[in-house]
């Protein structure tokens, strides 16, 4: 299947700005529990899930939401680079 079938973020944009972001993509694994990014942490990346599920938890490791695949997070960051304000596991 491809990408842009997996993730609802892909469909209906400008092709020419779809190919762009699939082009630049990098696909990362993590094992159940491992941490993304830590809070504080530089965010300037877009992230899409495309298998698993991704936790968004506070400071005090108080979950916030899950995230499934099709889902992208991060968006803020790339458009207003900041410091990350959750945890992703």
């Amino acid at each position: 299947m491809l990408l842009h079938n997996k993730v609802p973020f892909l469909r209906g944009g400008p092709e020419e700005t779809t190919k762009e972001i699939i082009r630049r993509s990098v696909a990362k694994t993590f094992g159940e529990g491992q941490q993304i990014y830590r809070l504080g942490d530089e965010g300037n990346d877009l992230w899409m899930i495309l298998k698993g599920s991704v936790q968004l938890k506070d400071i005090n490791s108080k979950e916030l939401s899950v995230l499934e695949p099709g889902q992208v997070f991060g968006v803020d960051a790339v458009s207003l680079p900041e410091p990350w304000t959750l945890n992703a596991y």
